[in-house]
């Protein structure tokens, strides 16, 4: 399981910047993924959907290009979700 995770949230990550337009590491924003359990895993599946959100709260309309910048590139929680 701790396999798929990690792969779930590089796999996430790497979508991030192409999705938001800054990388994970220069934004304020998060990401949450929903992937398979290990029963699914084992049955073929492998739908993997990762989600952007705001920390701070509640978006109106998507996040797609948004590039909400940290101040001075720094993260307020570097170890992510």
């Amino acid at each position: 399981m701790e396999a798929i995770s990690a792969q779930a949230e590089e796999i996430c990550i790497a979508e991030f910047e192409g999705f938001v337009g800054l990388s994970y590491d220069e934004s304020v924003l998060e990401f949450n993924y929903l992937a398979p359990e290990e029963t699914e895993w084992d049955a073929g599946g492998r739908a993997l959907l990762c989600s952007v959100y705001d920390p701070a709260g509640e978006v109106s309309g998507s996040l797609r290009g948004v590039e909400r910048q940290a101040g001075f590139g720094v993260r307020s929680n570097p170890l992510g979700p």
